[in-house]
């Protein structure tokens, strides 16, 4: 068990230095394929430049050609992906509904990092994450819950945006939800919204003598929700019943 856990800890990192990318470039058409280069001067990074976390702590979170600060948030995300690669896999070990809640943290991960740093959610993310989410609900057999979860978690936002004329939420949540909610049963699907509000709410409270702009990017919220859902669902229901 170690093993896989040291494994999908390195995993986890690759993955989380391939969402930077993903967050960075799908908001500005561009292509995911060519290597990494600074934003500032252009230089692409060699292979020893790539490395995720250990890079950045070698360079001194500075380009190496220009000397220009690199997004702390590089670092931040690398790391958090490897950490919840490691505890998904010590949880679930490297099967199906492990394999499937891989691909889920990587979705939600991807979403909420392009929300919180852009604002936008592009449609591609989502569409990608639903086709996944999709296929898993069909090698696990959990096609009809699945479905159920996305269009319970999906009318239900779907519905506060229009009611609120789209102040309240933008068109990107409404589609995560839809696409988020085919990772989910229909409990874990309540518990989402639940707690999406619920985190959304401390966090805006928190914030709140920081801010000048109250506005709030939601994805993050819902992708913490989702995630705490998925893990601790049995518990939370005896808690919210």
């Amino acid at each position: 068990m170690t093993t896989q856990v040291l494994l999908a800890l390195a995993l986890g990192l690759s993955v989380g230095s391939f969402i930077n990318v993903v967050a960075d470039r799908l908001p500005r058409g561009e292509s995911l394929l060519p290597r990494s280069y600074c934003d500032t001067c252009g230089h692409e990074l060699t292979p020893l430049e790539l490395v995720p976390v250990v890079s950045y702590v070698f360079l001194g979170g500075k380009c190496k050609r220009c000397g220009s600060k690199i997004p702390i948030r590089l670092p931040l995300v690398e790391l958090l992906c490897g950490l919840g690669y490691a505890f998904l896999v010590y949880y679930f070990g490297f099967t199906l509904w492990g394999l499937k809640y891989l691909v889920f943290f990587s979705f939600a991960l991807a979403v909420a990092v392009t929300d919180l740093t852009t604002g936008l959610v592009p449609d591609q993310l989502v569409i990608a994450g639903g086709i996944a989410g999709l296929l898993f609900a069909l090698l696990t057999h959990s096609f009809l819950p699945s479905v159920i979860s996305s269009l319970l978690l999906g009318s239900i936002f779907l519905l506060i945006y229009v009611l609120t004329k789209g102040k309240g939420l933008g068109e990107g949540d409404v589609t995560f939800a839809f696409a988020l909610g085919l990772y989910l049963n229909p409990l874990q699907a309540f518990l989402t919204f639940s707690l999406s509000f619920i985190i959304g709410a401390v966090v805006g409270l928190i914030s709140l003598p920081f801010t000048k702009n109250h506005e709030m990017p939601f994805c993050p919220y819902m992708a913490l929700g989702s995630f705490v859902a998925i893990m601790w669902w049995l518990p939370l229901i005896d808690v919210f019943l």
